[in-house]
C-alpha cells in the first residue's frame, strides 16, 4: 500500500514542479516583452531628443537620475538630427526584480553649431539596467557596454 502512495506523491510533486515552472516562464516572457517595449520607447525618445520622455522611463530611485538628465540635455544641445537605426536588442537577462539589456544600433548626428556631421555613421553598443518598482520596469542605468 505504501508504494502506490509514494507513486502518487512523486507524480503529484512532478506535476506541481512542471506547472510552477510554466508559470515562471510565462512571467519571464511577459517581463521580457515589457522590457523590450521600454527599450524601444527609450530609443524613440532619444532620437526625438525628448528628455522628458526619456526620464519618464527612468527609476526615480536611480542614483544616476540627475546626472543622466544633465547628460541627455547636454547631448541634445550639442547634437541635431540624431538618427538611431537598426536597433538590435541583443540580450535580455532578468533576475528577480532586476534586468540587464544589451543593445546595438547605428548612430549618426550633426553638430548643433556647425550643422556638419558630428560623426560618421557608427555602431554603438549600450547596456540598460532596469529595476522593477510597483510592478513596472524602470531604467536605472544607461552606459556603453564596453564599460561593464
Amino acid at each position: 500500500m505504501a508504494q502506490p502512495i509514494s507513486r502518487i506523491f512523486i507524480v503529484s510533486l512532478f506535476m506541481f514542479v512542471v506547472l510552477l515552472s510554466q508559470g515562471f516562464v510565462s512571467a519571464q516572457t511577459d517581463d521580457t516583452a515589457a522590457i523590450r517595449k521600454i527599450v524601444e520607447q527609450f530609443f524613440s525618445a532619444y532620437a526625438k531628443e525628448d528628455v522628458e520622455g526619456l526620464m519618464s522611463l527612468w527609476s526615480k530611485d536611480s542614483a544616476e537620475l540627475t546626472v543622466t538628465r544633465e547628460n541627455f540635455q547636454k547631448s541634445f544641445s550639442d547634437l541635431n538630427n540624431i538618427e538611431l537605426k537598426n536597433l538590435d536588442i541583443r540580450k535580455v537577462t532578468i533576475e528577480a526584480n532586476e534586468a540587464k539589456v544589451r543593445v546595438q544600433f547605428d548612430f549618426s548626428a550633426s553638430n548643433a553649431k556647425s550643422g556638419k556631421p558630428a560623426d560618421s555613421l557608427r555602431k554603438e553598443n549600450r547596456t540598460l539596467r532596469f529595476v522593477k518598482q510597483g510592478g513596472d520596469w524602470k531604467v536605472s542605468q544607461y552606459f556603453p557596454t564596453e564599460n561593464e
